[in-house]
């Protein structure tokens, strides 16, 4: 996915969400029902999510 291309965790649908490099849909459903998220920090509350998945989805997603 291409950096212009970056999926909005505080905006997506579950699809979009599930483009996002390391979310299926229990993943991306968790984003879903923790939102909004005011940065990075916010995500790692989220049940399942650590630094290393974090890291991972910062290529593909953006927090706005």
């Amino acid at each position: 996915m291409a950096k212009e291309e970056k999926i909005n965790l505080n905006t997506a649908d579950i699809n979009d969400l599930q483009k996002v490099t390391g979310l299926g849909h229990t993943r991306a459903q968790y984003i879903l029902e923790h939102r909004p998220y005011k940065n990075w920090d916010d995500v790692k509350n989220v049940p399942g999510f650590n630094d290393e998945l974090i890291s991972t989805m910062k290529r593909d997603a953006t927090i706005d």
